[in-house]
Formats: C-alpha cells, sequence, structure tokens
C-alpha cells in the first residue's frame, strides 16, 4: 500500500513552504493518472472542472484571486501594490502549467515514501488558509522533487504541444543544472532526472537530447551517478494507474521501498540506453511498458534488475499502454 499523495508547495525563495492538496483531499495514483490524461485534452473547461477537483487545486479560487488583483491594478500606481507579474496575467497557460507540475509532483510522492517530495511552485493562501498554487516554479528550481535515502528524483515537465528539439533541450539542460544544485546540498551522489512533456522515446529528437544530457551528467557526477528518463504525460499517467492497481489496492504487493525504486529505475535506465545505443526507433510507450513490467515484476517478488526489453525482443512493437 502506497501512502495517500501528500507534496510540499511554495517557492522557497519568497515563502515558506506548505503541506498540499488540503485536509480532505486523500487520494492515491490512480486519481493522479486521470488528472494526468484529462491535461492532454486541451480543454480549458475541463481542466478546471475535472483535473483540479482530482488533485486538489481549487483553480475558481485562483481565478477569484487573479479577478481581485487586476482591479486593484489602479492601486499600483500608487505604490501600495507589487506590479502583478506577466505569469499573473496570463490565468490559463499558468492553470494548465501548474497543474502538470502539480500532477508530477504528486506522482512523485507516490513512488515509494520519499523523505520529502516538493513541488516549489508560488502559492496564495487564501482567506481560509488553504494553499492555492498559482504560479509555475521560479527559476533555478526543479519542477517537483522527491529525496530519498542516498539519493534524489527530479522531474522538468512542459505542456507544449510543439516537441521541437531546442525548447525540449533548454529542458534537459535545466534538468542538468538543478539535479547538480539539489545534489551538491545533500551532498548526495546518486539522482534521477525524469522528464515529463508531450515527446516520448519514440519522438526521434528524445534519445538525442537523452544522449546529450546523459554526456554531462556523467562529465559532472561520474559514470552511472546520475541518470535521465523520458515519459510522455500519457505514459506518466499509465505508469499511476499501474501503481495504484499494484501498491493501493492489493494488500498482497510487496512493498515498494527507495532501494527496490532505485533498482528499477536503473533498470529501466540501463534498458533506455541499451536500445539507443542499438540505433533503432523505439516502439510506441515503450518507457510506460518497461516501467509497468518493472512494477509488477516487483510487486510479485521477482528481481528487476535483469529484466528489460532488449530492442531485438521488441522491435516493431507499436502498440499502445494497456488500459
Amino acid at each position: 500500500m502506497t501512502r495517500p499523495a501528500r507534496i510540499q508547495v511554495g517557492d522557497p525563495k519568497s515563502q515558506p513552504m506548505v503541506p498540499f492538496p488540503p485536509p480532505g483531499h486523500d487520494f492515491g495514483p490512480r486519481r493522479i493518472a486521470d488528472a494526468a490524461s484529462y491535461i492532454l485534452e486541451d480543454d480549458y473547461g475541463v481542466n478546471l472542472d475535472r483535473i483540479y477537483c482530482l488533485i486538489g487545486f481549487d483553480a475558481a479560487a485562483l481565478a477569484k484571486y487573479l479577478r481581485l488583483k487586476k482591479k486593484e491594478e489602479a492601486l499600483i500606481a500608487d505604490g501600495r501594490l507589487p506590479p502583478l507579474s506577466k505569469v499573473q496575467r496570463s490565468l490559463r497557460p499558468v492553470v494548465r502549467a501548474v497543474g502538470l507540475e502539480l500532477t508530477t509532483g504528486l506522482f512523485l510522492a507516490c513512488l515509494d515514501s520519499p523523505a520529502r517530495t516538493a513541488c516549489p511552485c508560488g502559492v496564495y493562501i487564501d482567506d481560509e488558509g488553504r494553499p492555492v498554487p498559482m504560479a509555475p516554479a521560479g527559476q533555478g528550481l526543479a519542477d517537483a522533487r522527491a529525496d530519498y535515502e542516498g539519493f534524489s528524483v527530479i522531474a522538468e515537465v512542459t505542456i507544449g504541444k510543439k516537441t521541437r528539439r531546442e525548447p525540449l533541450r533548454r529542458q534537459y539542460n535545466s534538468a542538468v543544472s538543478h539535479i547538480a544544485t539539489i545534489l551538491a546540498e545533500r551532498n548526495a551522489r546518486r539522482g534521477y532526472c525524469l522528464m515529463v512533456s508531450r515527446a516520448k522515446l519514440s519522438d526521434e529528437q528524445v534519445p538525442v537530447l537523452i544522449v546529450e544530457a546523459q554526456e554531462k551528467l556523467e562529465r559532472n557526477h561520474g559514470p552511472g551517478n546520475v541518470r535521465v528518463l523520458a515519459f510522455g504525460i500519457e505514459e506518466m499517467a499509465h505508469v499511476a494507474d499501474q501503481l495504484g492497481r499494484l501498491h493501493w489496492t492489493d494488500e498482497e504487493a510487496r512493498p515498494l521501498t527507495a532501494a527496490d525504486l532505485g533498482d528499477i529505475l536503473d533498470t529501466l535506465h540501463d534498458g533506455m540506453m541499451a536500445w539507443i545505443s542499438s540505433g533503432k526507433p523505439f516502439p510506441e510507450h515503450w518507457a510506460a511498458r518497461q516501467f509497468e513490467k518493472l512494477l509488477r515484476a516487483h510487486a510479485r517478488g521477482r528481481p528487476v534488475k535483469t529484466l528489460f526489453d532488449r530492442p531485438a525482443e521488441q522491435a516493431g512493437q507499436a502498440a499502445g499502454p494497456a488500459s
């Protein structure tokens, strides 16, 4: 059994971090999977009415807050209020970006029981003391992080529809920088960077960016200490759903510990790099299928260290994740 998803939110550079979601929102990985799936619908109404209710994000309170702030803009000229940021002027993209950051942070919170899981988004505290996330993570901060004994996992997310190489390269470069900062802060050597976007391993630019990032990480931290993995948003949703089926409802499943999670991520990364080295294109949804396979093997008490599909075993497979 996994515990209910809980993270810390708030920009640590400007405000204390607070627990999220608020009391009364206890849920597990399968609800996070639903939220991640809705994000792909690109429908603001669906985002507002479904996604954020699922994860305890009161988007209506955020909209009300921003409307009030706009009414007060007249006071800014008098120096009584700071100017609104560009982020505050663009409610819809903010809500969608924050939603993906929160969903990914909550997903990390369900992978074993990390000592700390954080999503450093800007937060507004409403009149009832509830945290209302209102701005994406600031510059220099990973979008989400989870700290375990001996290692950290960070996630860098992007909601953009376009998956061109250069915007994605900026995302990967951010991960290289952010994991270095976090490991130095913790005096740790091991880390994992999860890249979450619409782009998957089957998109030809993603393996190229992984190799580039991995080379930088090995120069900075030594071989094998920090590993980068890529998931499409729908793949993260699929893994969260399977995690819920295995560890939220199945009491006989073997508990997922930090050491087990490290073995699973190492094995997944080894398989991914072997596939990249083969030069073969990845089958659609490869990362989701392999992660699911490793989670299932672990839950049934089977070793995962050597359990991954090599290119010759899966060449040509193109089916999506099982529902």
